[in-house]
């Protein structure tokens, strides 16, 4: 055997030797891949059973509790769920402009639906004689025995936690809208005054100051906020009265401010209507 055929035959078992490592190196990553796979497929299927078992146990526990539990109770559950959907549909409303929906007064157009006020709607006020007063009531209590039943209320504890009360008297409420920068430069909706005088332009203005430098007259005037900038400033002197559920949002048609001066008796305080 020559010396050329022996290189030949070396060169062939060498070529064969790296096919045979180069396999079984691929075998070894397929075993890996598929043993890295399964285990992939084995989390993920019990990821599906726990969150399917936690559900359950979720959903049985909300039923025992709906089934043996007090109103009240399934009250806060319902209100909860109500809030839960409100954070949810803030979220999407970059994506899905759903206000257009709840703004209309009716998802379907009904053809039958009258707008006008019926005689027997009225029936529900016949039997009432007094308003109610109430103070540290809940808004459950609040809800079943006073809203769903129509009945009108006084909650005499809605406002003692508003920071306006503490706050404000007519002369620093007038201040308040002469120095703040925003409430300066907005016009006051349909304000209205006994004051002949203060109902003409520029009578909001004469108003405020007449009040501020001491030339007072007895005065009845209410106004509106309507613009939104001006809502977030005064929405820090007072928040959402506290028997209503947490679902309920303030409303976004502005705030309503009665104020009188010198018509009644006792220490003067601004009043404000929400």
């Amino acid at each position: 055997m020559t010396k050329e055929n022996q290189e030949d035959i070396l060169k062939n078992i060498n070529e064969q030797i790296g096919e045979l490592l180069e396999l079984i190196e691929k075998e070894a990553n397929a075993s890996f891949s598929t043993k890295f796979f399964n285990e992939l497929k084995e989390k993920k299927h019990f990821f599906k059973q726990k969150w399917f078992i936690i559900c359950l146990l979720l959903f049985i526990s909300l039923s025992i509790c709906w089934i043996y539990s007090s109103d009240e109770f399934i009250y806060n559950i319902y209100f909860l769920f109500l809030s839960f959907i409100r954070l949810i549909l803030i979220k999407i409303l970059p994506l899905w402009n759903w206000t257009t929906i709840y703004t209309s007064p009716c998802f379907v157009n009904n053809p039958y639906y009258n707008n006008s006020l019926e005689l027997s709607e009225c029936d529900k006020c016949i039997n009432t004689t007094e308003v109610i007063r109430e103070s540290n009531i809940t808004f459950f209590n609040f809800t079943k025995n006073i809203y769903l039943n129509h009945l009108p209320v006084i909650v005499d504890d809605a406002t003692q936690s508003w920071p306006a009360m503490k706050k404000f008297t007519i002369k620093k409420l007038f201040q308040l809208y002469i120095e703040d920068p925003i409430l300066a430069v907005h016009d006051l909706c349909r304000f209205e005054s006994n004051i002949r005088q203060y109902n003409q332009p520029g009578g909001v203005d004469r108003l405020f100051n007449d009040y501020i430098s001491g030339t007072r007259r007895p005065f009845v005037a209410q106004w509106n906020n309507c613009k939104r900038e001006t809502l977030k400033v005064l929405r820090s002197y007072y928040s959402k009265p506290y028997f209503l559920p947490p679902s309920v949002a303030q409303t976004l048609m502005g705030n309503w401010f009665f104020v009188s001066f010198g018509l009644h008796k006792g220490k003067e305080r601004s009043h404000k209507v929400n």
